[in-house]
C-alpha cells in the first residue's frame, strides 16, 4: 500500500471555515484542472462522490463513500468502486493558536504487481501536487504546505 500526506498550514482563518472548505470536493475541479469532475449522491443519507481524475494520458474514475464529523473535523473517505484496488483516507483540520492544521492523509493501491514500483509512485505525487493545488486555491497566500 502507498501512503501519501499532505499537512497545510492555514493563517488567520477559522479551522471550522478551513473544515468547510476541504470538504466542499464538488468545487476542486474548479480550483485544479487534472480534477475533471466530481459529483456528489446523497440521496440515500450517505455520501458517495464519484470522480474522474486525469492521470498519465488517461483518466481515473472512482467512487467513494464520505463519511463527515463536523465537531470533529474530519471527513474519512473509502473507495465502494472504481479502478484502485485499495484507496481510503482521511481529511482532518485542527486549531493550533491564530492557524488552522489541515492534515490529508490517504493508503492506496492500484492493484498491478508488475508495475507496483513505476505507477504507484507517480500516482502518490499526482495526488500530493491535485491537493496541494486545490488547498493553495482555496485559501491562497494565507496557505503554507508541507510534507507531512
Amino acid at each position: 500500500m502507498r501512503e501519501v500526506h499532505i499537512v497545510g498550514i492555514v493563517s488567520g482563518v477559522p479551522a471550522d471555515d478551513v473544515f468547510v472548505a476541504v470538504t466542499d470536493i464538488e468545487r476542486f475541479p474548479t480550483l485544479c484542472e487534472d480534477v475533471r469532475e466530481v459529483r456528489i449522491d446523497d440521496a440515500d443519507g450517505a455520501r458517495r462522490s464519484s470522480w474522474t481524475v486525469k492521470f498519465r494520458g488517461g483518466v481515473l474514475e472512482w467512487t467513494e463513500l464520505d463519511t463527515s464529523d463536523p465537531d470533529a473535523r474530519t471527513m474519512s473517505f473509502r473507495q465502494t468502486d472504481g479502478d484502485f484496488k485499495e484507496f481510503d483516507g482521511e481529511w482532518r483540520v485542527e486549531a493550533a493558536g491564530t492557524e488552522s492544521v489541515v492534515r490529508f492523509a490517504a493508503r492506496f493501491d492500484l492493484g498491478i504487481p508488475g508495475l507496483r514500483a513505476v505507477v504507484e509512485p507517480i500516482a502518490a505525487k499526482s495526488l500530493r501536487n491535485n491537493l496541494s493545488t486545490v488547498l493553495r486555491g482555496l485559501f491562497g497566500s494565507d496557505l503554507r504546505v508541507e510534507e507531512a
